[in-house]
């Protein structure tokens, strides 16, 4: 028996004498090439414009930081080495009088005075070198800051020093380049990784500041100490020097 819901064509063997279903039968081939979304595509340089003119603020945010940083390091090379040789020279002539003289007490005092200003030697270095190549500053700043969040803020700090003078106190150093971002450990953990970056925290920065003072008070002492011993040596003799 056939069930009335029965969609088989008319012509079909076993079709009921009486027609059905008087739905015209689809062409398969019209289902198959009819289309099933009318709405017009979305063109592709409409939807990449956002995201490619994000990228290219992000680019070129980080190559002017790069270029401030540039600017700070050329400030700050010329004072540091200064400071650096500052207690050179009284090192020196202790490191002579050792040697004339025949004890070592001046030479262990030289020596003592000469840890400040090599270990600010390493620190420039690492400072002036850190932005070499330029392109690879540029590629390692925008891989570890979120430019979107604090680079706005490290461009108008670098751009509120420039043309002024730098200061070499600690927390004026730092303070310079970091105010108004909070410095967060997991940001620390970043820069640190980050061998090229590093010298531009604030805890470097302070370091340098601090060395700095360092070398200024070693060569005051050492220059002292060796003009005071010499002026001894004269009046009363060489011995005056085993007595450091």
């Amino acid at each position: 028996m056939t069930s009335p819901l029965d969609k088989r064509p008319a012509d079909h063997p076993d079709a009921p004498a009486g027609p059905l279903d008087t739905w015209p039968a689809a062409d398969p081939a019209e289902i198959a090439a009819g289309p099933l979304d009318t709405r017009p595509a979305a063109d592709p340089a409409v939807v990449a414009g956002p995201v490619a003119g994000g990228l290219a603020t992000v680019e070129r945010r980080a190559v002017e930081v790069v270029g401030l940083l540039g600017g700070l390091i050329a400030r700050l090379r010329t004072p540091l080495l200064a400071v650096t040789l500052l207690p050179l020279l009284p090192a020196v002539g202790l490191l002579i009088a050792a040697v004339v003289v025949g004890t070592a007490t001046p030479a262990v005092i030289a020596i003592a005075g000469l840890v400040a200003p090599v270990w600010l030697t390493v620190r420039r270095r690492q400072l002036v070198t850190a932005l070499v190549p330029a392109d690879a500053a540029v590629a390692d700043l925008k891989r570890t800051f979120d430019l979107a969040a604090i680079g706005g803020q490290l461009r108008d700090n670098l751009l509120r020093q420039d043309g002024r003078r730098l200061s070499l106190r600690p927390r004026a150093l730092a303070g310079s380049v970091w105010r108004g971002i909070s410095t967060t450990a997991a940001l620390h953990g970043r820069v640190t990784d980050v061998p090229r970056l590093a010298p531009f925290f604030p805890g470097r920065l302070r370091g340098l500041a601090f060395l700095s003072i360092a070398c200024v008070v070693s060569g005051v002492v050492l220059t002292a100490w060796l003009v005071l011993h010499l002026v001894l040596a004269a009046l009363v003799g060489a011995d005056v020097w085993s007595g450091f």
